[in-house]
C-alpha cells in the first residue's frame, strides 16, 4: 500500500489528523504546502498556534481540503 492510499484510506474513515500527518511530509505539495504544513502544525502544538491568533479548526480544515484538492479526493 502506498502513502498516497493510506491518505485514501484515511479520509475513507474521516481520520483526517492521520491523512495531514502522511501528506505533510511529502517533498512536492506544490500550492497547497502552507496549508498542509500549517495544519499539521496546528494538530501537533495547537496552543502555540492559538497564541498566535489561528483559528486551529479552520486550519485543520484548510489542510484537508488542500489535501482532498491536491489529491482529488472526493
Amino acid at each position: 500500500m502506498t502513502k498516497l492510499d493510506k491518505i485514501k484510506e484515511a479520509f475513507k474513515s474521516k481520520d483526517f489528523n492521520k491523512a495531514i500527518s502522511i501528506a505533510s511530509k511529502f517533498p512536492r505539495l506544490g500550492k497547497e504546502k502552507d496549508a498542509i504544513k500549517l495544519a499539521q502544525d496546528c494538530i501537533i502544538n495547537p496552543s502555540f498556534y492559538r497564541q498566535l491568533g489561528y483559528s486551529i479548526e479552520d486550519k485543520i480544515k484548510e489542510g484537508i481540503d488542500a489535501i482532498a484538492k491536491k489529491y482529488e479526493i472526493a
